[in-house]
C-alpha cells in the first residue's frame, strides 16, 4: 500500500515539474513579447539614407569682406539642420577649399549647424572665416586662404537624424560668386 501511494506521488511530481516548465516558458515568452512592443518603437532598423524628397535651399545673398557671409533660404518643404559649404577659386573646377564656420564652441570644418532647425520659407546667415581647411592643409589644420577671390560656392543641406549627419545629394546648389574678395 505504501508502494502505491509512493507510486502516485512520484507521477504527480513529475506532472507538477512539467506543468512549472510550461509556466515558465510561457512568462518568458510574455516578457519577451511585451519587451519587443515597448523597443521596437525606440530601433529603426532602416537609417535615413537622404534627405526627403522637396528638400531645398536657396543662395538669396552673399557679402564678402575677408570672411564669407551666406544668406541662406529653405525653399522646400522640409527643416534643414545645416549646411555643408565648399569654395573655389575658379568656376571651371569643383570647388575643393573647406572654410571653417565662425560659430561659438567650433564645428566640423566646412559644415554649419544652425542653433535650430531651419524651417521652410526661413532665411538666416551662414558666417565663415577665411580658414580653410583641406587642399593641402595639413592634417586638417585650418590655415588662410591660399587665393585671393572665391568665385564659386557649392551649398548641400543636411539633417540629423538620431545623432547621424545625412546630406541631401539632391540639394546641392552650386554658385558663381562675383567680386568676392578674401583678403
Amino acid at each position: 500500500m505504501v508502494k502505491d501511494i509512493l507510486k502516485g506521488t512520484k507521477k504527480r511530481k513529475a506532472v507538477s515539474l512539467m506543468v512549472s516548465y510550461v509556466i515558465l516558458i510561457g512568462i518568458v515568452l510574455s516578457v519577451a513579447a511585451a519587451f519587443f512592443v515597448i523597443i521596437k518603437d525606440y530601433i529603426d532598423p532602416t537609417p535615413v539614407e537622404n534627405c526627403e524628397e522637396g528638400t531645398t535651399i536657396t543662395l538669396e545673398d552673399y557679402l564678402c569682406d575677408g570672411k564669407l557671409d551666406l544668406l541662406l533660404r529653405n525653399n522646400g518643404r522640409f527643416s534643414i539642420n545645416g549646411v555643408y559649404v565648399s569654395v573655389g577659386n575658379d568656376t571651371k573646377k569643383f570647388p575643393i577649399y573647406i572654410l571653417m564656420p565662425e560659430v561659438a564652441g567650433g564645428y566640423f570644418p566646412g559644415r554649419y549647424v544652425f542653433e535650430s532647425k531651419l524651417k521652410p520659407s526661413a532665411s538666416l546667415y551662414a558666417n565663415y572665416s577665411n580658414k580653410v581647411v583641406g587642399a593641402g592643409a595639413e592634417q586638417g589644420v585650418p590655415r588662410a586662404a591660399g587665393f585671393e577671390e572665391i568665385r564659386k560656392v557649392r551649398i548641400q543641406p543636411f539633417i540629423i537624424d538620431k545623432k547621424t549627419v545625412v546630406f541631401c545629394e539632391a540639394a546641392v546648389i552650386e554658385q558663381d560668386l562675383e567680386n568676392c574678395l578674401m583678403r
